[in-house]
């Protein structure tokens, strides 16, 4: 790992003697876990902290960018939606959402192909808006599991 931070800082100070202006930007949710000589002046050096939008609006303009590829029915009312979720939520889980709800609609009508025998191009292939509430009631079970375990994980230690 030592060498990978060695090879990085190298070509960030090559950077400097480029004739053109190069800015060089890097992402993490681990900015503690950084090495200190990362955040050095000429480096890393500004820091821009990105929060999650906890208000049901965010939540809501965040599911319809990442949704924008997604057929739903008539039904799917995504204000409500982003009231069901946890103002914990982030882009990621909120991706998950329509994920999930998404995997659930084809896992339904799979099973209207096979079982029922439905001609598949009658097979009305939407997320409803019931697929969206089980997909947050999952993500959110999911979320709350793995807070549970970080928080127990902190009891043992």
């Amino acid at each position: 790992m030592d060498r990978i931070v060695s090879q990085l800082l190298a070509e960030l100070d090559a950077l400097h003697l480029s004739p053109h202006k190069v800015f060089v930007m890097a992402a993490t949710n681990r900015a503690d876990l950084l090495d200190p000589s990362l955040r050095t002046p000429g480096r890393f050096d500004k820091v821009v902290n990105v929060r999650v939008g906890n208000d049901v609006e965010s939540r809501r303009r965040i599911l319809e960018a990442l949704s924008r590829k997604t057929r739903f029915s008539k039904d799917v009312r995504l204000q409500e939606i982003a009231a069901l979720c946890s103002s914990k939520m982030s882009g990621a889980d909120l991706y998950s959402v329509i994920s999930n709800a998404t995997m659930i609609m084809l896992r339904e009508t799979i099973q209207k192909i096979e079982i029922e025998k439905v001609e598949e191009r009658d097979a009305e292939v939407l997320v409803t808006n019931r697929h969206l509430k089980e997909a947050v009631a999952y993500v959110n079970e999911q979320k709350e599991a793995v807070t549970g375990a970080v928080r127990a994980a902190d009891l043992i230690e």
